[in-house]
């Protein structure tokens, strides 16, 4: 991630002195419970503010014995707090493309037009199979 920052074709050349920068080491997912919306929208001066997130949103409970890697709910929590205060979400993607991505929501759209050539898709609520598999595959 350093390039994006000071790297050949990064920030720094190009914007030196005309940007500022905070990062919050995050461990767990719990830690970002612990970022504060309104401290960030103080801390930010600039006109245009925006929040990079190096970190790899998962579905899994213990997420955090992977690197980078915290629970999907927590992490998009923190989203769109940030984003109610207008800090809104640059990297890896805003962050209304980047559930759709990461939740893999975009399968079921796509499969409807041949043209993207995506196999016949559906969606189970995981309320259903946890009650009843084989009735919420029927």
């Amino acid at each position: 991630h350093r390039d994006l920052v000071d790297g050949r074709c990064s920030l720094f050349p190009s914007l030196a002195g005309e940007f500022e920068m905070y990062t919050a080491f995050v461990k767990h997912s719990s830690d970002l419970e612990g970022l504060s919306e309104h401290w960030a929208q103080a801390a930010l001066q600039g006109k245009r503010t925006v929040a990079w997130y190096f970190l790899w949103p998962q579905q899994l409970l213990d997420a955090h014995r992977s690197n980078g890697a915290i629970r999907e709910q927590t992490f998009f929590d923190l989203c769109q707090r940030m984003e109610r205060v207008g800090i809104r979400s640059g990297w890896p993607h805003p962050s209304q493309l980047y559930r759709q991505l990461c939740g893999k929501l975009w399968v079921p759209q796509m499969c409807l037009n041949p043209a993207y050539r995506v196999p016949p898709t559906t969606r189970v609520q995981y309320a259903d199979v946890r009650c009843d598999a084989q009735a919420a595959a029927d």
